[in-house]
């Protein structure tokens, strides 16, 4: 009798335990920051090295996301900022795609992929970019005051663009060889002058569109 109620008091003990347990890695996944309620940058240890992964809301890892030497949470694009082994930066989408960043003009070369001049004040369009036709993400949020961005005609020669945000930049039209962006799937024009959007929805029905 007297075993059997020390294997109750045991079980209810290591219960206890448990729920304990529980709570705290409750409370400590609750203190992350979840993009889209879904990934959370988190560190661990490995072969003594600080690693960044990422997990999702049960706190598991999430596989496809990789493993970096360095990382940022996504952020309201979907995009996280992470570095690798070689000590080049990348953004990392979702699915686990990762692109070679620069993020000035001055950076930028045949490996990189995604231009970030996000809160970099411009003038108008960057057209050096234009030299690059390898670039699949070019984001731009900020010009400089009463000034605004003409999207240029040779825009077509980014045939591998995937990814455009021009947020905030006063343009008011788009050029016909805009259209020709066959690759493009999702396209940033949030808080410009642009009026004839359902001839762009016509257009580009396989853009997701901000605006």
């Amino acid at each position: 009798m007297r075993q059997a109620s020390q294997r109750a008091t045991e079980a209810t003990l290591a219960l206890a335990k448990a729920d304990s347990a529980n709570a705290k890695n409750e409370k400590l996944i609750n203190a992350f920051y979840f993009y889209d309620g879904k990934f959370a940058v988190a560190f661990g240890e490995k072969n003594y090295q600080k690693v960044f992964y990422f997990i999702d809301k049960e706190g598991n890892r999430v596989e496809r996301l990789g493993e970096y030497k360095e990382a940022n949470n996504f952020d309201e694009d979907g995009w996280a900022y992470v570095s690798k082994e070689d000590g080049k930066e990348y953004l990392l989408d979702t699915l686990g795609n990762t692109y070679r960043v620069a993020y000035n003009l001055s950076d930028l070369s045949p490996e990189v992929e995604a231009l970030d001049l996000r809160n970099k004040e411009q003038a108008n369009f960057p057209m050096q970019a234009l030299q690059y036709p390898q670039l699949k993400i070019l984001m731009i949020n900020e010009i400089k005051e009463n000034t605004k961005i003409t999207i240029p005609k040779q825009i077509n020669q980014l045939q591998a663009l995937i990814f455009l945000k021009l947020q905030s930049c006063n343009i008011d039209t788009l050029p016909p060889t805009f259209f020709e962006l066959k690759n493009l799937t999702t396209l940033d024009l949030y808080a410009n002058q642009i009026t004839a959007l359902p001839i762009l929805v016509e257009e580009l029905k396989r853009i997701y569109f901000r605006t």
